[in-house]
């Protein structure tokens, strides 16, 4: 962020920067799904985890 490089999606995965990458096709059905995901968990928690 501090260089103002560009990085792609492969090398962020292998950083740990970005948990999956998905096609730009699959992009919202991958997002509903994990807002889902954590809707589904406790509030208390989840406030935590960020």
């Amino acid at each position: 962020m501090l260089t103002g490089e560009l990085i792609d999606a492969k090398t962020t995965l292998g950083w740990g920067l970005v948990n999956r990458v998905v096609p730009k096709n699959d992009l919202r059905k991958e997002t509903i799904a994990l807002a889902e995901s954590i809707a589904e968990k406790s509030p208390v928690a989840v406030q935590m985890g960020k």
